[in-house]
């Protein structure tokens, strides 16, 4: 899979840590996308939002032995925004 993306110059979707540094290895300018930047790529458009990715990302840890390093999508797409206060009225 690999050696047929940097063959015919496309990019990759690829979880396997030791695969992409392999991979980058043979070709740096290859680009290789995961699970959290497919999820994250959803939410932006609108189809997923963040509470429904985080509870597909607890079901891959709960029932399919894939864990994500983050507790919540909303850590990696808004990293730098301070957390809402309940009663804030929006002005």
């Amino acid at each position: 899979m690999i050696s047929t993306a940097i063959s015919i110059g496309v990019g990759i979707a690829l979880d396997d840590k030791i695969g992409a540094k392999e991979a980058r290895r043979i070709d740096e300018r290859i680009l290789i996308v995961g699970t959290a930047d497919l999820m994250a790529r959803m939410i932006r458009q609108g189809i997923l939002d963040v509470p429904e990715a985080d509870a597909i990302k607890d079901d891959w840890k709960s029932n399919h032995r894939f864990n994500l390093t983050f507790d919540s999508f909303s850590d990696i797409l808004f990293p730098d925004e301070p957390e809402p206060l309940v009663d804030d009225p929006g002005f």
